[in-house]
């Protein structure tokens, strides 16, 4: 969602991912989601516009410092697995005299609430634990007592999206 947003609504074609850690399951699902959606729309994602981290905004400042220093061409957006890791690289970025989000669009993830009241607003997806814990609630149930129908078309729908000035 937060893919298709860059793309979508700022017109962002070189994207970056900062994920965690290689390996990571999450790191490496927030990846999967990145990827996923700009193949789908004839994009790819090469080893380059891949960074992995550690969820920490020492990950963001580092990214930052390479972009800055043009060991890395600077991205239209970079999707970023954490709100953490995306205040890292907005304060660096701005360090080193570059505008989030007229030079580089930033997003997170998670909704922090730094990343919601930090000087520049991070643009992050919410995830919806309770709606994915009933999830996995109703599939043991689905195993347990194969007869019952599931609820889970009952459940809230969620914004995931909450837009911050990272991405203007």
């Amino acid at each position: 969602e937060i893919t298709a947003h860059v793309l979508d609504v700022h017109g962002c074609k070189r994207v970056y991912c900062l994920t965690g850690m290689q390996g990571d399951p999450v790191a490496e699902n927030r990846l999967s989601g990145v990827a996923e959606e700009l193949r789908s729309r004839g994009l790819e994602l090469s080893a380059e516009q891949v960074i992995y981290g550690d969820f920490w905004y020492t990950s963001g400042v580092s990214l930052a410092d390479r972009i800055a220093g043009g060991e890395l061409a600077r991205p239209d957006a970079v999707v970023c697995a954490c709100d953490y890791m995306a205040l890292g690289l907005v304060r660096r970025l701005e360090e080193h005299g570059l505008r989030v989000p007229q030079d580089v669009v930033v997003t997170g993830f998670d909704v922090t609430h730094e990343g919601v009241m930090g000087d520049t607003s991070i643009t992050s997806f919410y995830p919806d634990a309770p709606q994915a814990a009933a999830r996995a609630v109703d599939i043991i149930r689905g195993q347990i007592e194969p007869q019952l129908p599931l609820h889970t078309d009952e459940m809230r729908r969620v914004e995931h999206l909450h837009a911050g000035m990272s991405c203007g």
